[in-house]
């Protein structure tokens, strides 16, 4: 599985954007996916293997929460870019 080629810069996790160099990718734990794909569905956006994109998943009551998503196309499970501190298995 290769991982996505991003440019520097700051990249969303949650409520916050974090410097490249603080991220890695890693598999989307089960419930964040759920809700991912959900967010996609509602806001029309189709995800493609190969093609990092930004979902934001809104509910009532709680910030949004931004997340840059990649479908490897070896893979069916959803992977996200998350703080170093946060990564539990890598992709």
């Amino acid at each position: 599985m290769t991982t996505p080629r991003l440019p520097d810069g700051d990249y969303p996790f949650a409520d916050a954007r974090f410097p490249l160099s603080e991220m890695a990718m890693m598999e989307a734990p089960a419930d964040l996916e759920r809700l991912l794909r959900k967010a996609a569905e509602e806001n029309g956006m189709e995800i493609i293997h190969d093609d990092p994109v930004e979902l934001t998943c809104r509910a009532p009551g709680f910030p949004d929460a931004t997340f840059l998503a990649w479908l490897p196309s070896d893979s069916g499970r959803l992977h996200i870019l998350a703080p170093k501190d946060q990564v539990r298995g890598r992709a």
